[in-house]
C-alpha cells in the first residue's frame, strides 16, 4: 500500500488529518443495513463485526482453547475467561444441555 510511516493512520476522515471514529463507523454500517435492507438482530455496528468475527473463529477451530488463546490475544484481554464471557461461551453451553434434553 505504499505506508512509508508504521504510525499512519489508514482510515481518514474527509480533511485527512484524524481517524475515524467508531460512532462514523457504526452510522455509515446502518446506513448500508438499511439500503441494502438487511435485517439483523440486535444493533448494527463494528462491536458486532468484531464478535461475530470471534464466533466465526472459534467454531471454524472447534472451540479450542488455542483460538481462546488468539482471539484473546486479537481482543486485547487479559485472560482467556474474559474472553470466553465476552463471546457468551458459557451461556452457549448452557443452551447446548437445555438444547439437547428436548425430546
Amino acid at each position: 500500500m505504499g505506508v512509508k510511516d508504521p504510525d499512519q493512520f489508514i482510515f481518514l476522515n474527509r480533511y485527512g488529518i484524524k481517524p475515524i471514529d467508531k460512532s462514523w463507523v457504526n452510522v455509515q454500517l446502518k446506513s448500508i443495513f438499511k439500503k441494502y435492507g438487511i435485517i439483523v438482530e440486535g444493533n448494527v455496528s463494528s462491536h458486532q463485526f468484531r464478535k461475530t468475527l470471534g464466533n466465526r473463529v472459534l467454531r471454524l477451530n472447534n472451540y479450542s482453547e488455542e483460538s481462546v488463546i488468539l482471539l484473546m490475544t486479537l481482543f486485547n484481554h487479559g485472560s482467556p475467561s474474559l474472553t470466553k464471557r465476552y463471546l457468551g461461551i458459557r451461556e452457549r453451553e448452557v443452551m447446548d444441555v437445555y438444547d439437547s434434553l428436548r425430546l
